[in-house]
Parts: C-alpha cells; sequence; structure tokens
C-alpha cells in the first residue's frame, strides 16, 4: 500500500513529542512490512527508515497542502491527516483521495493557551465545525477511548471511529531504584502540561518529606520559567537519549503527570514498562492509561494530587504493587498489535472509499 502521512512535525523537531513518537513507530513498522511510506512534515525533519519530505514550516504547511499533495500524494493509496488542532483538509483539496483521519486528542481547550483570542476563535471554529464536516465520510484513528468519544460529540460519525490499541517501546537497563525519594516528570515543556502546578505541589510534597528529588525531562518553550520558579530538589535534563530515559524511569519512584489532557500518555506507558507507578489527574486520555489503584493513582484535584504523592513516597509496599501492575499492564501493550490495527484501519479505509465510488452503501449490503 502507499500511504502519505500529512503530520505537523517530525521527530528531529525540536519541540517533537508523543504524536511524533507514534507516528515515526508505525512509519517504520509499515515501511519494514512492505509498504511505500512518505511522511510530509514541517520542518525540520531528519533521516528515517522511510521517505520524510519537508511541507513548509510550522504554520505554512497547511496552506502548501494542495501544491504538496499534487507532488507527493496523487498517486498514494490513501492520505493519513494527523491532525494536531488543525487539520490539513485533504478531503477539501483531493476530494477523489481515499483519507484518514488521526486525530489523538481534542485541542479545543489549548487554542486560547498559545495564541491570540481572534486566532485561537478561529481555531477553535475550524476544529470544532469544520472538521467534522471535511472527514465526516472519512474513517478516523485515535488512541483512547476518550478522544473517541470527544470526536464522537463533535460530529464525527461514531461507525466511522477506530481506536488504536495502546504500544509503547522501553529499553530495559539493569538500574536500581533510587534510595532517596525520586520522582520524573516526562514530556514536552508546554503549558497544558502543568509543569508549573507540578512544581507547587513538589515544594510542599518535599518540604513533608524533607528531601527528596523530582527531575524533569524533556524540553520546550516553558523551560526558563520553570526553572526560574523550580523549588530545591528539582533538576531539568532536558531531552535524552532512549537509554538515558530508560535509566532514569528505571531509578525513580514514581511518573508524576499533570497534564490537563492527552490523547494517552505514551509516557505512563513506557514508565509501566520500567516497573515504575504512575501519579496524573483524571483527565482524558489519562485515565485511560492508567488504571487507578492497579497501575498507578489518579488525583482529582491539586490537595489528592500531593496527598497521593506522599503516600506513594511513603509506602514502599503500594509503590512495589503498583509498579508491578505497570508493568503488567504495559508489557499488554504491543506495537505490533497496534500497526495491525492501523494497518486494518487502512485496508478498511480503502475498500470503504472503492464502495462509495462504485455507489454502494453499508446499506445496500446489508
Amino acid at each position: 500500500m502507499r500511504i502519505l502521512f500529512n503530520n505537523w512535525r517530525d521527530l528531529d523537531h525540536p519541540l517533537a513529542g508523543g504524536a511524533e513518537v507514534v507516528l515515526d513507530q508505525l512509519a517504520t513498522e509499515l515501511t519494514r512490512r512492505g509498504h511505500d511510506v512518505i511522511a510530509r512534515c514541517g520542518g525540520p525533519v531528519g533521516e528515517r527508515d522511510y521517505q520524510v519530505v519537508r511541507g513548509g514550516g510550522d504554520l505554512t504547511q497547511y496552506p502548501l497542502t494542495a501544491l504538496h499533495h499534487r507532488r507527493w500524494g496523487s498517486d498514494r493509496d490513501v492520505i493519513v491527516d494527523v491532525s494536531n488542532g488543525m487539520s490539513f483538509f485533504t478531503p477539501f483539496v483531493a476530494p477523489n483521495a481515499t483519507t484518514v483521519s488521526f486525530v489523538h486528542h481534542v485541542h479545543l481547550a489549548q487554542w486560547g493557551m498559545y495564541f491570540p483570542k481572534p486566532i485561537a476563535a478561529l481555531g477553535r471554529a475550524l476544529e470544532r465545525d469544520v472538521m467534522p464536516r471535511a472527514y465526516r465520510d472519512s474513517l478516523c484513528v485515535t488512541v483512547s477511548p476518550s478522544t473517541r468519544d470527544d470526536l464522537i460529540g463533535l460530529g464525527y460519525r461514531a461507525d466511522r471511529v477506530r481506536v488504536l490499541p495502546a504500544a509503547a517501546l522501553l529499553e530495559q537497563v539493569a538500574t536500581p531504584r533510587a534510595r532517596q525519594p525520586t520522582f520524573v516528570a516526562l514530556g514536552r515543556l508546554t503549558q497544558h502540561k502543568r509543569l508549573d502546578l507540578l512544581l507547587d505541589i513538589w515544594s510542599d510534597v518535599r518540604t513533608d518529606l524533607g528531601g527528596g528529588e523530582l527531575i524533569i525531562i524533556g524540553d520546550g518553550p516553558e523551560r526558563r520559567h520553570l526553572e526560574q520558579r523550580a523549588p530545591a530538589g528539582t533538576t531539568f535534563t532536558g531531552r535524552v537519549d532512549e537509554h538515558r530515559k530508560a535509566e532514569l524511569l528505571a531509578t525513580s519512584w514514581g511518573l508524576v503527570h499533570a497534564a490537563s489532557h492527552e490523547g494517552w500518555g505514551l509516557v505512563i506507558t513506557e514508565a509501566g514498562l520500567a516497573g515504575t507507578p504512575s501519579l496524573a489527574f483524571d483527565v482524558p486520555g489519562v485515565r485511560d492509561a492508567i488504571e487507578s489503584g492497579v497501575s498507578g493513582m489518579l488525583a482529582s484535584d491539586r490537595d489528592s494530587f500531593a496527598e497521593a504523592w506522599l503516600r506513594l513516597s511513603q509506602d514502599a509496599d503500594l509503590r512495589h504493587a503498583l509498579g508491578n501492575g505497570a508493568r503488567e499492564r504495559a508489557e499488554q501493550a504491543s506495537l505490533d498489535t497496534r500497526v495491525d490495527a492501523f494497518e486494518q484501519a487502512l485496508a478498511e479505509a480503502v475498500d470503504l472509499d472503492r464502495q462509495r465510488t462504485a455507489g454502494i452503501t453499508v446499506g445496500d449490503i446489508f
């Protein structure tokens, strides 16, 4: 199958995050299975096992979609529009193309965080009103039941939304747990990750514990601001390689995650592979990744988060039980199973489009 991904960023982008990791895993495995894959991304881009082409900048790639479709998409069997708040609207640009919409999570709450009011209002209108119409007859793929429900609420057809099973990869390292309370926060340092809130809670928790370390792994536009307000016992590593990430997760007593929403929370599953439980807020996406009381803990507000953090710090038996549960849950998240499901969704999209062009509907068949 000839596949084109339209994606906001490549892994080489300095702000690449979990969505880019997921796309790279899918594209790499699809290529290994014999598919012809092209990923069109806003620059910068790097070398991969599949072809990566630069489709413009962070914003210019969107108006360039029509031009670039003629260059890279016109001979593809299926186009995958990865929507990060804004989509590429291939059904408008190329109505005869077979298109799949890939949405990690709905971004309505984020527009106001990053853009002035007029632009934020336009972005919300496009995501809320125009995207569901553009992709109404297309298959839509997402990564969690939470996002599926949000998409259906926006007007996406329930019978066209597919949820991919979870998957993560993490190198296994022989690294002992830290002797003192040590916790890790992992991800892009952006507003919706709410690291400022996490730092405030950590300041109180560390005071009650009489010490400990919070290691923040990752980079992003909020880093300087966060470093300036960080309490004692906080370390910023910046971006690290996969081996170092595995070591830090294996060393830590728990992953702490304060995001206001996620598609899934890839870092939670990665922590599970290290036998490390997670503490997070009970928000869309995250509540799908953590089975509270089994693989981690979910908090409803700041106070309950702080209480759970203290409990996790002081109860070694609880950490051990939740760590085992996190590992068991994460090990069930197979990359092969995810790619199988995605491959099936692409094939289904092609079949649905053939039925549409032949004038056949589901009602005609059944």
